[in-house]
């Protein structure tokens, strides 16, 4: 079954395995059911500049004088950065090597990106109170929705190794560049989610979920220590 455009893997001369080719079969009939707008607009925000935005921009929500509408104004920077930044993921995430975009963690992974996005083109850009609270709502949902995919990932890349061999995945160098730019941006992502979210709630010694007294290098330290 080719898998679009990709050489079949083979290992030890025998084409994909069963499951694999289960998995394949019902990523199509998933994949036909995808809303053809949806899609669109997916290839639209991928060709839009993603916005570098700055901890101090970040700490400048927080300590504005007129909170609620600082809060809006984030809100609206977010509803035009965040759908770009997943827009780039999925379509990543449609073009991975292997065929790994079929495997079914993978997709599921996708499928929870593509639900995001569409959540956040769906609202309007918040204007009043009551539409930035709307907007921090689907924030929540969203890091909710998003907070296994580092263990769903992972079950895709050990399917692959599966079917692959451990040594040929750690020697494709497309798929460990995907992963870290894949990951980079989860973090972002997450930073600017968390962010607008606990500003809502504010905590003593912290702006959002930064805290005013925290030293990178000291933290960055304690964790090299930690580790080695």
């Amino acid at each position: 079954i080719p898998l679009e455009g990709h050489r079949v893997p083979r290992r030890d001369g025998r084409l994909l395995t069963m499951r694999w080719r289960l998995t394949y079969l019902a990523s199509q009939r998933g994949r036909r059911g995808f809303c053809s707008v949806v899609t669109q607009q997916i290839q639209r925000f991928c060709e839009k500049p993603q916005r570098g935005i700055t901890l101090a921009e970040m700490v400048s929500v927080g300590q504005a004088s007129d909170m609620q509408s600082a809060l809006t104004e984030n809100a609206q920077m977010l509803h035009k950065e965040l759908p770009v930044r997943l827009a780039r993921r999925i379509n990543e995430l449609q073009k991975m090597p292997y065929g790994l975009s079929e495997m079914a963690p993978v997709q599921k992974v996708r499928g929870w990106y593509v639900r995001s996005f569409n959540d956040l083109i769906s609202m309007r850009e918040p204007q009043t109170m009551e539409e930035e609270q709307a907007f921090t709502a689907c924030l929540e949902k969203i890091l909710k929705r998003h907070s296994a995919v580092v263990p769903t990932m992972a079950q895709g890349i050990m399917m692959l190794k599966e079917q692959m061999g451990d040594d040929a995945v750690r020697k494709c160098p497309f798929l460990q560049d995907f992963l870290d730019r894949f990951y980079l941006s989860r973090i972002g992502v997450r930073m600017l989610l968390s962010q607008h979210v606990a500003l809502h709630e504010p905590a003593e010694g912290f702006i959002g979920i930064l805290g005013e007294s925290v030293c990178p290098g000291d933290e960055a330290e304690v964790v090299f220590f930690r580790c080695y």
